[in-house]
């Protein structure tokens, strides 16, 4: 690939001698840049961004604070709950309980699911109306034609109302001669609502948050801005040639939400690689992910991560990886393994760097490295390198 023999200027090695790196030597088997805070992270990698800018190739930063939204030059920003959301319509219950942070279990999640498919049915049968669709006494040959009705463009339905439709799921009949098994139900069961009661009014409590309805548009939102999909910008950025500009993400709209912010990193992560496998594209494309350590769920096994699924399987389809973080224990070990080159600022804690294999030289310089300069290991002999200031700051 031709941009791959692109060189990237990184800034002055020993002897003031300039530093020229070929993008594939460096991101291609992903960069992990980590340091303390104020040792220069942030500068190494909007370094690398001005460079890909100029050398046109396609990169995205996703910007848990906004602080990349601030100080790049050519670019073009989205933020969440802003001019971007994420329509969750689509998706299944599985996803949709991922996505908002809900750890249910397995019966909970399959009554979501049914609750999708009842207001999808309501939807159809009134687009306008904001009512749940009762089960209770209803035939069962009348929803079954209803459901085997539904298809692709049957996504709509009024989603703010999926925690109460959820109640109604709990039908069962009577357990007594009077129970009549060609309908769906004859009265709710109320120990299993009360059981789950929490969680219902955990997601109803979500769906109520004005600034998560913002991000995800459970109800119509009233802005004067445009609100584009934001999978949907993804892939367009990613499918087109770029001009010299790099895509930023916001997401410090998800700053209050630590749970939701993790599983909104992974499910775009997850968007980019399918986006990527769905299509005919192989030009590089560079994401960029700041303050990783915000966006690992200590709840969840890496291996369901979409940053994790990105890691090990972009690099295959040339979508290249840079994470910046504090500390390498802040990453699993899993996800550590994915990362082949490194750029390592001031850093105190040198006995976490063991699998590095770092010469006594470098260990005791490591922690009195100046603000801007870095320890480069990649394909090459190390080397500490000054990194150069970018045009943008």
């Amino acid at each position: 690939m031709a941009d791959e023999k692109v060189k990237l200027n990184l800034g002055q090695g020993a002897w003031h001698r300039a530093i020229s790196i070929d993008y594939a030597d460096l991101l291609s088997k992903h960069l992990l840049i980590m340091g303390q805070t104020g040792s220069g992270k942030s500068t190494s990698a909007k370094q690398i961004i001005n460079e890909l800018q100029k050398n046109n190739v396609t990169n995205m930063v996703f910007d848990p604070t906004g602080e990349y939204s601030r100080d790049l030059n050519n670019r073009v920003t989205y933020k969440v709950g802003q001019n971007a959301f994420i329509d969750i319509r689509a998706l299944s219950a599985e996803e949709i309980t991922k996505l908002l942070g809900l750890n249910w279990n397995g019966e909970l999640t399959a009554k979501l699911q049914s609750a999708i498919i009842s207001l999808r049915i309501q939807s159809v049968i009134n687009p306008y109306s904001r009512e749940l669709y009762s089960k209770v006494n209803r035939p069962v040959s009348e929803f079954e034609r209803s459901e085997q009705a539904l298809t692709i463009l049957n996504q709509n339905y009024a989603i703010e109302l999926l925690a109460k439709q959820l109640v109604q799921e709990f039908v069962v009949p009577f357990a007594d001669e009077r129970s009549d098994y060609s309908v769906l139900g004859q009265e709710l069961d109320r120990a299993r609502i009360q059981q789950y009661w929490p969680q219902i009014q955990e997601l109803e409590q979500l769906l109520s948050d004005d600034t998560l309805n913002r991000i995800f548009h459970f109800q119509a939102v009233e802005s004067k801005t445009t609100q584009y999909d934001l999978p949907f910008i993804l892939k367009t950025f990613e499918g087109k040639v770029n001009q010299k500009r790099s895509l930023i993400i916001d997401l410090s709209a998800l700053q209050p939400y630590p749970a939701v912010q993790q599983r909104v990193l992974s499910f775009l992560m997850d968007t980019i690689l399918l986006n990527r496998l769905a299509s005919r594209t192989e030009r590089p494309v560079a994401v960029f992910l700041d303050e990783a350590h915000r966006y690992i769920p200590l709840d969840q096994a890496i291996n369901e991560n979409g940053l994790f699924h990105l890691l090990r399987e972009g690099r295959k389809v040339n979508l290249n990886v840079v994470i910046s973080t504090q500390s390498l224990q802040d990453l699993p070990e899993a996800l550590r393994g994915q990362l082949a080159s490194n750029l390592v600022h001031r850093y105190q804690s040198t006995n976490d760097l063991s699998s590095l294999m770092l010469s006594k030289r470098f260990l005791k310089k490591l922690p009195q490295l100046p603000v801007g300069e870095a320890l480069l290991l990649g394909n090459g002999k190390p080397s500490i390198i000054a990194v150069q200031k970018p045009e943008s700051m």
